[in-house]
């Protein structure tokens, strides 16, 4: 009797011992499947942006080579990036551009190895193609939350495999006792009778195992709770970073490579549907001048309240960004040439009439805009480039158009 109260008991820790490690096990691999496949993601994006700006100031890979090595050019543009990376580049001929530790620059690829790669495009052109060949290395700051969640994990693993054990004994104890006092009690009996007959009631005994059951579910429910809590928490942190991506830091307005990708998109609508599309450049005029003059803390500030202005000024189909330094640019959806004049006539407007002294006694800001209009270009970052051309053109204050180019 008592030997099968204790293998009652061990099952019972067995199984909350299995069932323990198995959960914490499971959600160890899917949360660190979810942060390598963002980690691999996020590094795909860094050497897409960097190839195809890579390219697009040399040309050609074989121009560029000849140039300068693509690490060093990385380097150039970001002195702090990190530019370890999981894949390796291969040029449109299948030739490796960019070596990893198993390949090295100069080899063809298969057929095979080369279709399970990305493409990276420029102006909708294939240029090259990136090929996994390890897995994406998280970043600190990923490193150190992946090992808090597993910490955490751990230790509720240790907490239910202390409550299993704890049960278990309670529950061995419990079924024990009562055995003990059936067969002390038939011994008795049986001591001056041959025989005697006896029912064995295993009622407690049942209702032990089905209370412990009972456990052992709302431990593996509460288990699944944590998991789902734990991927809502990752998916949120993963929308923050994906957020934090396309926003400028001080003016938290898009920035310059979410203005060019939604810009593409809308280009191509508008070319589908035929509406128009106004593309401004409006740069702060002398900016530098304002933070050599009056320190970068109040070039912040002008940025910012130049923003509030952009924001206050603009429709919510209409795309605002900071583009560089002191330049910002809006994209007037589904807006002609003269509209868009009337616009930035009233943001030039606003910005004379804005109390610049609030921000520093001395403080004058004056505006230039570049507009352009022409959808008979062939992609949006030509209609950039054509503003970008008029700002240039244009003095303090003042704003310069398809129509006041041609005039001019």
């Amino acid at each position: 009797m008592r030997s099968i109260s204790a293998r009652v008991t061990i099952v019972v820790v067995a199984m909350g011992l299995v069932s323990s490690i198995l959960v914490g096990l499971i959600s160890q691999i899917l949360i660190e499947r979810e942060f390598k496949q963002r980690a691999q993601e996020q590094a795909f994006e860094r050497i897409e942006t960097d190839v195809v700006a890579y390219i697009a100031s040399h040309g050609s890979w074989k121009r560029a080579r000849l140039t300068e090595r693509f690490d060093e050019f990385r380097r150039r543009r970001d002195q702090n990036a990190d530019f370890t990376s999981p894949f390796m580049l291969v040029d449109t001929e299948g030739t490796i551009v960019i070596d990893s530790r198993t390949h090295r620059i100069g080899q063809t690829v298969s057929d095979d190895l080369l279709d399970s790669g990305r493409p990276i495009l420029s102006n909708g052109e294939l240029i090259a193609t990136a090929v996994a060949v390890e897995g994406a290395v998280l970043d600190i700051r990923d490193s150190e939350y992946l090992a808090t969640i597993k910490s955490s994990l751990k230790i509720a693993v240790i907490l239910v495999l202390a409550l299993v054990l704890i049960v278990g004994v309670v529950l061995g104890r419990r079924i024990v006792a009562p055995l003990r006092k059936l067969v002390d009690s038939l011994v008795t009996e049986l001591q001056g009778r041959q025989y005697q007959d006896f029912e064995l009631d295993t009622q407690n005994e049942v209702a032990l195992l089905n209370q412990y059951i009972a456990h052992l579910c709302s431990d593996l429910d509460q288990a699944r709770d944590k998991i789902s809590r734990t991927r809502k928490t990752i998916a949120n942190q993963a929308a923050k970073l994906a957020e934090i991506n396309i926003r400028d830091e001080i003016t938290q307005l898009h920035n310059h490579r979410y203005f060019i990708e939604r810009g593409q998109q809308l280009f191509a609508g508008s070319q589908r549907s035929g509406k128009p599309l106004s593309c401004v450049i409006a740069d702060i005029d002398r900016f530098k001048q304002i933070n050599d003059k009056f320190s970068h803390a109040v070039g912040d500030k002008v940025l910012k309240k130049m923003a509030e202005i952009l924001r206050s000024s603009t429709r919510e189909t209409d795309i605002v960004a900071r583009y560089d330094g002191g330049e910002f640019v809006i994209a007037f959806s589904e807006t002609p040439l003269e509209l868009a004049e009337t616009l930035c006539d009233r943001l030039l407007a606003l910005v004379q009439s804005c109390n610049w002294a609030e921000i520093h006694p001395e403080l004058s800001v004056k505006l230039r805009i570049g507009l352009c209009a022409d959808m008979g270009l062939d992609n949006f970052e030509q209609m950039v480039a054509v503003a970008d051309t008029k700002l240039y053109l244009s003095r303090g204050g003042a704003m310069l158009s398809d129509a006041q180019l041609a005039v001019g």
